[in-house]
């Protein structure tokens, strides 16, 4: 074969990985190695025992990485890097991916990234997961979650949720955990299948003397379930009455098998608290922990009965064909044993009914039970382990079967349009989905196949971070009367005008009969058309051809927008030096047609003249809407609007906006403006009602563009730092996160129910504010104690408890055609 007709190996990258010391970590990459054509792929490690784990495997891993830089292994630099970024009030999640630089720079690398911890989200805030997910987003990789559980519930888990909506395909190891996120994500993306080391092989090894002729009871424990004997906890004493049931009662003997060795989580710990009992009596055994897992498996295939606690030695168990008892702590153990007995009564005990003798009658149910359960294992096993050789063939090929039809992610698109002005043939067209937001669509027929819509899809594109160091300043026009026309400071005005004075363009959002769209002007008497925010998303399509005529005329040209708008001009355009792009901070999107909703329930049967997102009625400071009918004008404040408070409370926005690719040093503007919330306390100098701007040069052009055309000297300012703006205007570097609301919405709006949502979220929030006084009512003075109970009572006698209740109802309904 000739080197050029070689293919091209993918590179994929796994990570989550802990250490080999625990084997059900080494089961699932054992097992899933397996599955992998070594021809097609090459893999890439990232394991959070670097030392330990970089001997194994090494003929089928490229190579290892080490998952965490800690803080102490860091250099001189580093550290000085690291303290400074803790300085700047970077988000933890930024902090958390400092210990990350060499994971994140495999995921640059990557084809594939797969998260395959299976545990990884089962036991609290996985926050350094969620920075890794978003980067792997950003990066525009496909993303897998491979054999993993969480939690059983997750109404409370909206990070949780809005991190699994990240993947592009989610491989679920048992079925609560299926149905739980079945509630929430386009199960499009989900898979059912079995953990991966059901598939695993075990390895025939020379075993201690003593199993010789012994019928065999293996235990397995772990400092998750059972404390050590210093505890002197009933948990741990139901195993020792266990044990000498087995010995008083049966022929069996005990082994006691460690199945995790890791410092501060070690099954030998327990296991040798338990031995300390039982060290005279010759039928029990204490195992070491010298076997791998293929190794360990074959030591359970020749136990008799198994009791484990750790998920993968009950695998290990299950797939041999032994009868087993679980003791749960997860989720997990009760959906696998589900799984396979259509019911977890019996096989599963939980850690927190370990009292008494009920360890003892579980197991005798088991013992008596052992040659139907046996029979029911052999019967499933064969599908079982068949179906988890395979489930790395499955995942890629729901992949491929769903990236087919789609431009790039439907929860990364950000609508731009891109794709269908590029498309030579017409085969693309922007069409609402049911919230009213604009996505591609791909008529088949006419499709030729040249991917080009894909090659300039701007999320298709690797992020790039800016290395300029922001200027910032707080800064506001002189022009009283333009400032009062303005959202802030009114310095997008200065902006825009220089470049129209030059006979230059201006491109902006303006709201044309009620609808947003972006135009392009030629002239000062028409700036006040793109003047002043708009939070619905602008249309783009009208004006990319401009955009390209002008660029071949040579115009200069300003273009303003969100940082994704302006990802998608540049995608188009390439590189251009007659463009100054300007960015608003974004917190994010809503869309006309929500907008069309909220007037019909808000302005029954009265016409709309104008609408105005922010006002200045009430002061800069107290943001506010205007809404002018033919008979009325209204003005209300975010905090009592329904449309900007489902704004606030992240509920209306575009899916992308969750996990914008454009944030802090990835937003590609030059010059970056918003408001200076804050300004009063951080320079009060400068503050009154009339508004004062965030004025970010975000790069070298921006900086001469400043600079050239003179603006600081039409405006008041102060020099700034952009620390302040981080603290005080969060949207400049975090997407929102979305709310678990977010996710069943899609067919209560459509019927107009904006107002149901909105009074069900501030209900939810006063509830949970009570709940949480509620929790130190010991500690309340008695006057203080009849003012909550008030408060209760208002609450549950109001109509905001009743829409609550109702739409909870309406959620459930809904839920359950799902």
């Amino acid at each position: 074969m000739k080197k050029e007709d070689k293919i091209k190996k993918k590179r994929i990258f796994i990570y989550g990985i802990g250490t080999y010391k625990n084997r059900g970590v080494e089961a699932i990459i054992n097992s899933t190695l397996n599955q992998i054509d070594l021809n097609k792929y090459e893999i890439v490690v990232a394991t959070y025992n670097y030392d330990y784990n970089k001997k194994f495997y090494t003929e089928k891993i490229k190579k290892y990485i080490n998952h965490y830089k800690e803080k102490k292994d860091f250099t001189q630099k580093e550290l000085a890097e690291y303290e400074q970024l803790k300085k700047s009030n970077s988000s933890r999640r930024k902090i958390e991916l400092f210990h990350e630089k060499q994971l994140i720079e495999e995921i640059k690398k990557a084809d594939i990234c797969i998260s395959a911890g299976g545990d990884n989200y089962c036991y609290g805030v996985s926050d350094w997961l969620y920075a890794i997910d978003e980067i792997v987003r950003k990066e525009s990789k496909n993303l897998i979650f491979f054999g993993g559980s969480l939690y059983e519930n997750l109404e409370k888990q909206d990070e949780l949720v809005s991190d699994m909506d990240l993947f592009d395909i989610l491989l679920i190891r048992e079925k609560p955990s299926y149905q739980a996120l079945a509630k929430y994500i386009d199960k499009n993306k989900l898979l059912l299948g079995p953990d991966p080391a059901f598939s695993l092989k075990a390895k025939k090894t020379k075993l201690n003397s003593w199993y010789k002729g012994r019928k065999v009871v293996g235990i397995n424990v772990s400092p998750l379930t059972i404390p050590n004997a210093i505890d002197k906890d009933e948990r741990f004493e139901s195993v020792v009455l266990l044990i000498n049931y087995i010995l008083n009662k049966t022929d069996y003997s005990v082994s006691l098998i460690p199945h995790v060795t890791t410092e501060g989580c070690n099954d030998l710990d327990t296991l040798s608290s338990i031995y300390e009992k039982f060290k005279t009596e010759e039928r029990v055994f204490l195992e070491s922990d010298q076997y791998n897992c293929r190794e360990i498996k074959y030591l359970i295939s020749k136990c008799e009965i198994m009791i484990a606690a750790r998920t993968h030695a009950s695998i290990a168990a299950y797939s041999s064909l032994i009868p087993t008892l679980v003791i749960g702590y997860s989720v997990k153990s009760k959906g696998i044993a589900q799984d396979l007995f259509n019911t977890d009564k019996n096989y599963v005990i939980q850690k927190e009914d370990l009292k008494g003798n009920n360890l003892i009658n579980a197991f005798s149910w088991i013992d008596k039970n052992k040659k139907a359960i046996k029979k029911n294992l052999s019967e499933k096993m064969d599908n079982r382990i068949y179906d988890a050789e395979h489930l790395f063939e499955r995942v890629i090929q729901k992949l491929n079967d769903n990236n087919k039809n789609v431009i790039c992610r439907k929860q990364s698109c950000i609508g731009c349009g891109i794709c269908e002005n590029i498309c030579p043939t017409h085969a693309i067209t922007m069409k609402k989905d049911q919230l009213g937001f604009q996505y591609p669509i791909i008529n088949k027929e006419k499709c030729i196949e040249c991917n080009a819509c894909r090659s300039v899809c701007p999320i298709n594109k690797l992020s790039t971070l800016n290395t300029f160091k922001p200027i910032t300043y707080a800064i506001k026009n002189k022009n009283d009367n333009v400032r009062t026309q303005s959202t802030s400071g009114g310095i997008f005005t200065l902006l825009a005008e220089k470049v129209l004075s030059k006979k230059g363009v201006v491109y902006g959002a303006a709201t044309i009969n009620n609808k947003v769209t972006h135009i392009r002007i030629d002239h000062k008497k028409d700036l006040y058309q793109i003047r002043g925010s708009k939070y619905a998303q602008s249309s783009l399509l009208e004006i990319l051809n401009n955009i390209k005529e002008d660029i071949k005329n040579n115009k200069q040209i300003l273009f303003s927008g969100t940082p994704c708008q302006i990802g998608a001009v540049k995608s188009l355009v390439k590189n251009n030096d007659n463009i100054i792009y300007v960015s608003v901070i974004c917190h994010g999107v809503i869309n006309d047609y929500l907008k069309e909703i909220y007037f019909n329930e808000q302005y029954p049967n009265e016409k709309i003249k104008s609408f105005d997102y922010r006002t200045k009625d009430n002061g800069w400071d107290i943001a506010s809407i205007k809404a002018e009918t033919e008979t009325n004008t209204y003005i209300k404040k975010f905090s009592e609007d329904v449309l900007m408070g489902l704004f606030n409370q992240n509920i209306i926005l575009r899916e992308s906006c969750y996990n914008c690719k454009y944030k802090g040093e990835s937003n590609p503007a030059d010059i970056i403006i918003g408001d200076y919330w804050g300004i009063q306390d951080i320079h009060p100098k400068i503050f009154d009602k009339l508004g004062v701007s965030s004025l970010i040069i975000n790069t070298l052009r921006g900086k001469e563009f400043i600079g050239k055309n003179h603006i600081l000297e039409y405006t008041e300012y102060i020099k700034s730092n952009i620390k302040h703006i981080k603290r005080c205007n969060p949207a400049y570097q975090i997407s929102p996160i979305k709310p678990l609301s977010r996710f069943i919405i899609k067919e209560t709006i459509p019927k107009g129910n904006l107002s149901l949502i909105y009074e069900y979220e501030k209900g939810k929030q006063e509830i949970a504010k009570l709940k949480e006084k509620l929790m130190d009512l010991e500690q309340l003075k008695d006057q203080e104690i009849k003012s909550l109970e008030e408060e209760v009572y208002k609450i549950k006698n109001s109509t905001r408890w009743k829409i609550t209740d109702k739409l909870f109802n309406i959620a459930n309904r809904i839920l359950k055609r799902k």
